[in-house]
């Protein structure tokens, strides 16, 4: 996408102002970043669910890569203090990687909702275009260069991350 290669363009870009200096760069890469306050997509996921509106991705299986705010926090933190995080780039990610179908259901059980999902092809629900295809696709990165050389594992697990997410978003939020 035209933002991927942005971000890309500035890592690059970032890399040039270092070369030969001393300052030490470390790049953090991030996947979906959820928690208390999220925005966007992911709100108005919460507020279709909360409306208790069927969802059309039972048939989905995707796997994608997230982090709770709480764990890039901490993992950020780590990559300022530890030598070995210098001059690197790194992928960051809670240890669970969900399907669609998995995280709707997660969020439903904190909630205290069922989940109301409906299968549907995802060859149907490509016709959508954007707005569902972060939904159907997958993205899945691999922090493991981040946790072998810095020790680093999130504190949070992701379904305490999920739960503590839809108990510090207000039902009347809108996307």
């Amino acid at each position: 996408t035209a933002y991927g290669k942005s971000k890309a363009e500035a890592e690059e870009r970032l890399r040039e102002l270092c070369r030969g200096t001393s300052t030490q760069l470390t790049i953090m890469r991030a996947p979906l970043v959820y928690g208390p306050g999220v925005e966007a997509k992911f709100l108005q996921l919460l507020s279709i669910m909360r409306r208790g509106i069927p969802l059309p991705f039972a048939s989905v299986k995707n796997r994608r890569s997230m982090i709770y705010i709480d764990n890039l926090t901490d993992a950020l933190l780590v990559a300022a203090t530890s030598p070995a995080a210098a001059n690197e780039t790194f992928f960051v990610a809670d240890d669970e990687a969900w399907s669609t179908p998995e995280l709707i259901r997660e969020l439903a059980s904190a909630m205290h909702r069922s989940p109301r999902l409906i299968p549907l092809p995802v060859a149907l629900l490509k016709l959508a275009g954007k707005r569902v295809e972060p939904l159907i696709t997958s993205m899945e990165v691999d922090s493991s260069k981040f946790r072998r050389l810095t020790g680093w594992g999130p504190p949070h697990s992701a379904r305490d991350g999920l739960r503590r997410t839809v108990s510090h978003t207000p039902p009347s939020s809108r996307a």
